[in-house]
């Protein structure tokens, strides 16, 4: 007998990103985090690739599933700075800009490793900050701590440009 998968059941990343969202967003509902899950793609990323470019409208976010990701930053001399490496499964890309609504992603996400992410769309981010305050909080926060670490590299020589 051959075991074919069934379509309508979660594959193994969408399992994956359903927890993840549960995590990040605890006061959403299973319901409502089921369906932000199912709008979520997986996308395949090589070393290499651009996830976000400074300047650019965002179209959205990333969840780390795999790999490691680099977010750098261009300073006023043009030099380019690498402000963190992300690694943690689970970890978002480029929520900050689309948190506070700017216009323009103020850093670029390059994809140090082949990896894994799941793209969030932007309408899809903004109703679950919607529906959880304090998750939007706690993003808030950790994107002043961001902010705090991206001036302080500005003013060092961490620079690639």
């Amino acid at each position: 007998m051959i075991n074919t998968p069934n379509p309508a059941e979660p594959n193994r990343e969408k399992i994956e990103i359903l927890g993840r969202l549960t995590e990040i967003f605890p006061g959403v509902t299973e319901e409502r985090l089921s369906e932000a899950a199912a709008e979520i793609s997986e996308q395949d990323v090589q070393e290499g690739q651009v996830l976000i470019q400074e300047g650019t409208k965002p179209r959205g976010i990333f969840m780390v599933l795999q790999g490691r990701f680099g977010i750098f930053t261009q300073d006023s001399n043009s030099h380019i700075a690498r402000v963190r490496v992300v690694t943690a499964p689970g970890a978002l890309l480029g929520e900050q800009s689309i948190r506070v609504g700017r216009r323009f992603a103020n850093a670029t996400v390059i994809s140090l490793t082949q990896g894994l992410v799941g793209f969030i769309p932007e309408a899809c981010f903004r109703v679950l900050l919607a529906l959880d305050a304090d998750a939007a909080a706690r993003l808030a926060e950790a994107g002043r701590v961001q902010a705090l670490v991206s001036r302080s590299l500005k003013t060092t020589h961490h620079v690639y440009g």
